[in-house]
């Protein structure tokens, strides 16, 4: 939960958040974390490096949750196999 708190905090500090917005990590991701391409190196830069550090992070835990706790359920009831 401390994640999404930070992500929360990040998003809340982004130049397009909407206070009247109900915002999930999908809103947060798609209209948030926006970035543009460096015309001279081509690279990716992000106009909020905070929040998308943060959603990195929230991303990597949540995929170790599922990994440890979800998948080996659906083996269990052979949902997965």
């Amino acid at each position: 939960m401390n994640q999404w708190e930070t992500v929360l905090q990040w998003a809340k500090k982004a130049e397009n958040y909407s206070p009247s917005l109900t915002y999930g990590v999908y809103q947060i991701y798609a209209e948030l974390d926006t970035s543009h391409v460096d015309e001279t190196t081509g690279n990716t830069i992000w106009d909020n490096v905070e929040l998308h550090t943060a959603l990195a992070g929230l991303k990597t835990l949540v995929k170790d949750y599922y990994n440890s706790e979800i998948v080996p359920v659906l083996f269990e009831y052979e949902f997965i196999k």
